[in-house]
């Protein structure tokens, strides 16, 4: 990536010509620098539009578990205590989501 250009003539004072030479330093620099800043927008919007897409998926993803979760998991809501007593006898099964209430 080309770097950011700065006017490099010295300062002017009252009365001072300005030649041809440092009006098209003017311009190179002014040019030079547009040509940055639009590559950096293409950059930008490029982001934009892969953030666009991940965020859209990342929402279809989100709705599918949820989906998912809501048709293949069992769910069960017990206390601390209730939990331990079932872990204690053996009795946690993998594919059950276990919820525990807070007391």
């Amino acid at each position: 990536m080309a770097e950011i250009q700065k006017i490099s003539y010295a300062n002017k004072q009252y009365g001072d010509l300005w030649t041809a030479q440092e009006a098209n330093d003017v311009k190179s620099v002014v040019n030079a620098n547009a040509d940055i800043l639009a590559g950096q927008k293409t950059q930008l919007d490029t982001l934009s539009n892969d953030f666009d897409t991940i965020s859209k998926q990342h929402a279809q993803n989100t709705q599918k578990l949820n989906t998912l979760v809501a048709d293949n998991v069992r769910q069960v809501f017990l206390t601390q205590s209730e939990y331990d007593t079932l872990a204690a006898k053996g009795g946690i099964e993998d594919d059950v989501l276990y919820n525990i209430y807070e007391e």
